[in-house]
């Protein structure tokens, strides 16, 4: 009898195990799913051109400025470009995706990965002397 019950104890403790490691790698699977969605160097880059705005009041709401485009714009983020040095600008921007967007009727969101400026706003021109 005493051997019985060792036998159901140790079965309870073994399946309880079971059932944490199940949970800990259902865990990784949604760590890893997030890993996808960010930043990974191997993704597919796009190149754009066009000239970088200020980002007003959007109903889509994402992105800190945009690059408008002969055709069409984008909403911007940057991790490692303070946008604001290119606003008005018309650049020559390298760029990834984010996955997810666009919402809520908005625009393409993109991570700008490097920027070239191509030239100067107009004015900054003008005024040289």
């Amino acid at each position: 009898m005493k051997q019985l019950l060792i036998l159901l104890a140790l079965s309870g403790i073994f399946l309880t195990a079971c059932k944490v490691q199940n949970t800990k790698s259902s865990e990784k699977t949604v760590e890893e799913k997030t890993k996808e969605q960010s930043y990974t160097p191997h993704r597919k880059a796009d190149k754009h051109i066009g000239i970088i705005q200020k980002q007003g009041i959007t109903t889509y709401q994402y992105g800190s400025h945009i690059l408008k485009t002969e055709d069409t714009f984008y909403a911007l983020r940057s991790t490692d470009h303070d946008l604001n040095d290119y606003v008005g600008k018309k650049v020559k921007v390298i760029t990834e995706k984010i996955a997810g967007y666009p919402i809520s009727g908005g625009p393409e969101f993109i991570l700008v990965l490097r920027i070239e400026v191509l030239e100067d706003k107009p004015a900054e021109k003008g005024n040289k002397k």
